[in-house]
């Protein structure tokens, strides 16, 4: 492996230990540096030194987590397409 890779810290271990214990928006806040320097920053130098052999490589946001948005909203299960018969006849021609 290349130089510039400095691999996982214990600090980023930690953060994930912590984010499973407590999965809730206040702590990605409170951690969001640990998270930035010791986990995104070094995907990012490994990505970078496998790029020559591998082509470019993407690193994906964390998935949101739309249970705690104040956005979210529940479906009605007697709405719209909520029925088999009502997806069939939307679907057919």
């Amino acid at each position: 492996m290349s130089a510039t890779f400095p691999g996982w810290s214990e600090r980023a271990s930690a953060f994930y230990i912590g984010l499973e214990a407590d999965n809730s928006k206040d702590y990605w806040a409170r951690n969001r540096a640990v998270y930035d320097a010791e986990v995104l920053a070094p995907m990012q130098a490994l990505l970078d030194d496998l790029s020559a052999e591998f082509d470019e490589g993407r690193i994906f946001r964390p998935n949101r987590e739309y249970w705690f948005s104040s956005r979210m909203t529940f479906r009605d299960p007697k709405s719209s397409w909520s029925t088999r018969e009502e997806r069939a006849k939307a679907c057919s021609f």
